[in-house]
């Protein structure tokens, strides 16, 4: 008897506006000034909500169709891995609910560590900055990064945040960690 997965999905629509379009990656004015841990905070509730639900789904799914764009200062940790796991999931049901067909685990396929604050994050960089990354922002070094949030993903008891990093401003000659 063949096995189904049942997945509890919840989907936070926003209005059409704040679906990012093909094309608004490069427009950068969308991104606002803010914090990962302050979009992990907005989707409290949602998760907790999701928790509490009886039922038993086996994977429970946080997606919303505001991609948060955001501008986030961060410090490069130096250490890269491939996504993969639920991660590399939770990519693949963002793209579905997006309707897209591009490969997008080619396109966010390596996770950078980075720091914000005292918290490390694992974040998906675009395939284009992997080498110039390292190249033009020193390990220890604080920059801007420009931020997507693609969801969230139960893995286990805790919940796993996926970010990706669309472009980024190197960091100036004053700046410290």
């Amino acid at each position: 008897m063949k096995r189904t997965m049942l997945f509890l999905v919840l989907l936070v629509f926003l209005p059409i506006g704040c679906f990012p379009q093909q094309g608004d990656q490069n427009r950068w004015d969308l991104y606002k000034p803010r914090t990962l841990q302050s979009i992990i905070d907005a989707h409290q509730e949602a998760v907790k909500e999701l928790e509490s639900d009886p039922s038993g789904y086996r994977n429970r799914i946080l997606l919303s169709s505001d991609s948060f764009q955001s501008t986030v200062t961060l410090v490069f940790l130096g250490k890269s891995r491939p996504l993969q796991g639920k991660r590399a999931e939770l990519l693949e049901y963002w793209k579905k609910m997006l309707k897209r067909s591009d490969d997008l685990v080619s396109i966010f396929g390596t996770e950078m560590l980075f720091r914000e604050g005292k918290k490390e994050y694992w974040i998906a960089v675009q395939r284009p900055l992997l080498d110039p990354l390292p190249k033009e922002v020193a390990v220890g070094k604080p920059f801007t990064a420009y931020i997507i949030w693609m969801g969230a993903i139960q893995d286990g008891n805790c919940w796993e945040w996926l970010f990706a990093m669309n472009e980024f401003d190197p960091p100036t000659e004053s700046s410290t960690p």
